[in-house]
């Protein structure tokens, strides 16, 4: 059975007697943790061996935006791309250009107060 908004309304922060796990579509998969955190996951098979990765918490994450991830990780997977991998790359790019962001923005910030020092 598919999961629902209206589902994960009605667990999110309830408390639950054991971990719960509820599939979708697509390899996506919902788990509940016993203190009522509600997660989403991308399930999948590499190499002969299960895996799973996690694509964010709901709220945080609509399920919309859930079932879009687990779309893109499946494409991944059918070009032959470890979602795992491919999920790492991508925060590691996002850290490094926020770095390179940061040092401009520096500069920018130096270059401008010497500029308006000069002209007072």
């Amino acid at each position: 059975m598919a999961v629902s908004d209206s589902w994960l309304r009605a667990v999110n922060g309830k408390p639950q007697a054991k971990m719960v796990t509820k599939s979708d579509r697509e390899g996506l998969s919902v788990r509940v943790t016993p203190k009522g955190k509600v997660i989403f996951q991308y399930r999948y098979r590499w190499q002969g061996k299960g895996d799973r990765i996690d694509i964010g918490t709901y709220p945080a994450i609509s399920l919309k935006d859930a079932r879009d991830s687990a779309l893109f990780y499946r494409g991944e997977l059918e070009q032959h791309r470890n979602p795992k991998v491919v999920k790492r790359t991508r925060k590691q790019q996002s850290i490094d250009a926020q770095t390179v962001e940061s040092v401009i923005r520096d500069w920018w910030e130096k270059s401008l107060k010497k500029c308006t020092d000069k002209s007072g």
